[in-house]
């Protein structure tokens, strides 16, 4: 029963973040205004793709985001600046665009694809959201090496931030361990 219950919490405390960062109940809107003249298979193609785009690109950056980032040398911070421009700019467009009358989107399944699944579903709090829930519960071996943290006894495992202090265990109890590399 403790293998079970520690899976659930370290499951709920990968999903509310990501939950959070995705925010699908702020999508449902832009979902709603872009299908709008749609019939009802198109609108289930349009989620189709974009619940498909979404999912591609969530699971290619957890498999190679990391080597992404160390190969063009992009820090979190990069992409969070870079994202948050991005998604500025297309805000900026949007308000510019409505402000002279163009309220009409252009009704095709690639709405799915552009923007709502990228970058209003799998957009850059999302994506860093799930490198640092990668980094945090689960061990990386090497670019795009995935090992549950389950594999550990009890889900205990310890692991290194980016400094290489290491931090608490996942189980959410405090460490004692100050980055001198003692075990408690």
């Amino acid at each position: 029963m403790d293998l079970a219950s520690g899976f659930i919490e370290s499951f709920l405390l990968a999903l509310i973040p990501l939950f959070v960062a995705m925010e699908p109940i702020g999508v449902i809107p832009v979902y709603h205004a872009m299908t709008r003249g749609m019939d009802a298979r198109q609108k289930r193609v349009v989620l189709f793709y974009s619940i498909l785009t979404a999912a591609a690109i969530t699971i290619a950056f957890l498999m190679v985001g990391r080597a992404v980032f160390l190969a063009l040398g992009i820090t979190i911070s990069d992409f969070q600046i870079a994202g948050g421009l991005i998604l500025l700019s297309i805000a900026i467009v949007d308000i510019v665009h409505t402000a002279r009358g163009y309220l009409n989107v252009l009704a095709t399944p690639g709405v799915g694809i552009v923007p709502i699944g990228t970058p209003l579903i799998a957009g850059p709090a999302a994506l860093t959201t799930l490198r640092e829930d990668n980094r945090l519960y689960w061990r990386e071996r090497g670019p795009g090496h995935l090992e549950g943290h389950l594999a550990s006894p009890r889900g205990n495992s310890r692991h290194d931030d980016q400094e290489g202090r290491r931090i608490a265990p996942l189980r959410g109890f405090p460490s004692t361990d100050l980055g001198h590399g003692k075990r408690p």
